[in-house]
């Protein structure tokens, strides 16, 4: 019977479907059908290790009775068909280079090992990330408290020792300052940039209404005299 274990192999049909599209003899349609058998390779060996890691359990599951033996019928059935279909995959390989049959299915599996290693270090950067941000706000309360609190204790000390010793110096003159008094806006390059580019504009502006104004009275003027 056929099995239900697993769904529809996708890369399976793609390549069938390509193999009606595109001709070995062609060098970009043998290019699109090798990376299609590729992908139907790694699917297989996905399939390969997930049976190998279930149907054990699975079994001890049907002696001990907690599930029926259509379940362990299934997945059986699913070794068998999946054991034609990496055969349909080695003659298929030999198709395209010789002696690739013997190699391909290893070959998916390496590239499914590297896959598996590259998201779960993607996975672990990602969770070192979000524990960075986690901490980061508490690190920045703790800088702030104890800056805070250095702040409170060592200050009156320096306030006290100032007055104590510091002596007038008349080469210093004071300064009063002017609490109404404006403070200038500091202003970033960026901003700078963007205003000499907006005054530069206008002066151009400014300068082509001169100087169209100044060609409008000269037709003017040679009109006149025609006339």
């Amino acid at each position: 019977m056929a099995s239900t274990y697993f769904g529809e192999h996708l890369p399976k049909r793609q390549y069938d479907e390509l193999s009606e599209m595109y001709e070995l003899s062609d060098p970009w349609g043998a290019k699109i059908l090798t990376q299609a058998l590729m992908r139907r390779a790694v699917t297989d060996v996905q399939r390969i290790i997930q049976i190998r890691d279930e149907k054990p359990s699975l079994q001890n599951l049907v002696r001990s009775g907690v599930v029926g033996e259509a379940m362990l019928e299934n997945i059986t059935a699913a070794e068998n068909e999946l054991e034609k279909e990496c055969q349909e995959i080695i003659v298929e390989a030999d198709l395209y280079r010789d002696g690739w049959g013997k190699s391909i299915l290893n070959e998916a599996g390496q590239f499914l090992q590297m896959q598996n290693q590259q998201k779960a270090q993607q996975m672990a950067q990602a969770q070192a990330a979000q524990a960075a941000q986690q901490q980061q706000p508490a690190t920045v309360s703790g800088t702030k408290a104890k800056h805070s609190h250095s702040h409170g204790h060592g200050d009156a000390g320096a306030h006290s020792h100032s007055h104590d010793h510091v002596e007038e110096n008349p080469n210093i003159t004071e300064i009063d300052g002017d609490e109404d008094e404006e403070v200038p806006e500091l202003l970033s390059q960026e901003e700078l940039q963007a205003r000499a580019d907006r005054a530069a504009a206008e002066l151009l502006a400014e300068e082509e209404a001169s100087v169209k104004k100044a060609g409008g009275g000269k037709k003017n003027n040679k009109g006149g005299k025609k006339k």
